[in-house]
């Protein structure tokens, strides 16, 4: 995915967000305008917030660790995609929340990159495709 800011007319490239193919694990890198990896996200496939239908609050959650660069240094921060802190609203409602905290120091470039992941990650893992709730949803986790 390819990310601009766009404003008073003007288009500026700040980057993109690359869906790296992974057998064990969901990985995204996000590149500068240079194509050189300035971030690289990771989730485990194990993590029951994937597959799991429940709607208790901590099989909703997933966690993605968060690196500068290539697995260079970890940020301590992760991303992580919570349910609605409710058994009940979590049945009830299909909005995703999602915490990612700025790394110290980032720019608006890479802030801006952080926050197209983000919705990139969401809509790519936990979104359904339209009329295919009933059937299961097209996202890694069926659109719950």
């Amino acid at each position: 995915m390819q990310v601009y800011h766009t404003e008073s007319g003007s288009k500026e490239y700040l980057g993109r967000i690359v869906d790296n193919w992974d057998c064990c694990n969901y990985s995204f890198d996000i590149q500068d305008t240079a194509n050189r990896t300035i971030f690289y996200i990771e989730a485990a496939c194990t993590q029951c917030g994937l597959w799991c239908k429940c709607p208790c609050t901590g099989c909703e959650r997933v966690v993605f660790d968060v690196y500068r660069g290539k697995k260079q240094k970890s940020l301590g921060t992760p991303l992580v995609k919570y349910g609605k802190k409710s058994c009940l609203k979590n049945l009830i409602s299909d909005a995703d929340n999602f915490s990612m905290p700025y790394p110290a120091g980032s720019n608006f470039d890479e802030r801006c990159l952080l926050l197209a992941a983000v919705l990139f990650i969401d809509y790519m893992m936990f979104e359904a495709s339209p009329g295919k709730r009933s059937q299961g949803g097209s996202g890694i986790s069926g659109g719950r």
